[in-house]
């Protein structure tokens, strides 16, 4: 057995594909989680060649919306190609991940300046973001939000959260994204890109449009519900490839330990156990309950 199942990054990543993925057999994950960390190394960021489809030229015409990208690996890449295509928008960030990787967005934000246009970062936490917004859409620029992250928040509406269905589980997602479309009246677009031989596609999903929707709320479940259905199609069949895996015990959209309550816990059986270390002993991880086992 590999020294990686002794890892905390593993034992959670294993027990999160078993939660919403329970169909996979345990003995699989350990290819996951080495396809995993993989896909998602460090990489030098380029600008790679734009296949101009149909739904580039939809885009293009299109009247500004949210468009929500997901942490599939490609991010980075597909601001580029949005802002090589000569989309305008602005890019709604978490302070802290900015801060993180200041000299990354920096970057970005110096390639995408290239074609003259300004491209500026609006930040979750400032009170004044749905102003700023309200005025990139105003002023005919489309506004990007990774719809996934669930980190941040938003001003007026610090840290609501709405439960949607999710692969085998269920999630609890922050309802920014739809609120804002509801209260500004644009439209939300999902945007994929997939890359084959240094050449991209953009596609552009079925959009998400909270101008048939009189009740705000009833739109913030379907919006939401909408975004993360569209995820799950990309995700059920290559998990490895959604970032998040990583940390949805630590944004608040996953607590394993609301399952159930912690007296009826079931452990599972001896397959779901690994060693690991655990404040300086060993110790064995239930992957079925997130239990310790001492």
């Amino acid at each position: 057995m590999n020294k990686t199942l002794f890892e905390w990054p593993f034992a959670l990543f294993s027990a999160h594909i078993h939660h919403f993925l329970p169909h996979i057999p345990w003995q699989e994950h350990e290819d996951l989680y080495r396809r995993f960390e993989a896909f998602h190394k460090p990489k030098q960021h380029k600008l790679l060649e734009i296949e101009h489809t149909a739904d580039i030229q939809m885009l293009l015409q299109l009247e500004p919306a949210l468009l929500c990208l997901y942490h599939l690996g490609n991010h980075f890449e597909t601001v580029l190609a949005l802002g090589k295509v000569g989309l305008s928008f602005d890019l709604l960030l978490d302070r802290a991940v900015y801060r993180r990787y200041e000299s990354t967005f920096l970057g970005l934000q110096a390639q995408l300046q290239r074609n003259g246009s300004a491209y500026r970062f609006l930040f979750s936490d400032d009170r004044a973001v749905l102003l700023k917004m309200r005025s990139a859409l105003r002023g005919q620029r489309h506004v990007v939000v990774f719809a996934d992250g669930n980190s941040g928040t938003l001003a007026g509406n610090k840290d609501l959260r709405t439960a949607i269905r999710f692969l085998g589980g269920s999630l609890q997602v922050k309802q920014g994204i739809a609120m804002i479309s509801h209260v500004l009246q644009v439209p939300i677009i999902p945007l994929w890109m997939k890359e084959v031989s240094g050449v991209c596609k953009l596609s552009a999903v079925e959009r998400i449009d909270p101008g048939v929707w009189d009740d705000r709320r009833g739109f913030i479940g379907h919006g939401m519900q909408s975004l993360y259905d569209r995820l799950e199609k990309k995700v059920a069949d290559r998990p490895w490839v959604w970032e998040c895996w990583g940390y949805l015990h630590q944004n608040g959209s996953f607590d394993p330990a609301n399952l159930l309550p912690f007296r009826k816990q079931r452990l599972g059986t001896k397959e779901a156990w690994i060693p690991i270390q655990w404040r300086g002993r060993m110790a064995h991880f239930d992957r079925v309950s997130y239990q310790l086992i001492h």
